[in-house]
């Protein structure tokens, strides 16, 4: 009986997290290139976020038994 704390820390798999990226214009001439560029940012962001597959966790607590 009492009071106690606990404290877990580790890292958790996922696996790499991905992302998707559009593009709006208001003029349809320019369409094209507004598409070209957002597939060409998603592939560089989807690029960088390749790194993180693991993820940090903690997880803290307080505990009273009686």
């Amino acid at each position: 009986p009492g009071l106690s704390f606990r404290a877990d820390i580790g890292v958790m798999y996922q696996g790499a997290p991905s992302a998707t990226v559009n593009a709006e214009t208001s003029d349809p001439a320019r369409e094209p290139f507004a598409d070209a560029y957002a597939e060409e940012e998603e592939k560089d962001l989807n690029d960088e976020l390749e790194d993180y597959k693991l993820y940090p966790v903690v997880q803290v607590g307080l505990v009273y038994r009686f």
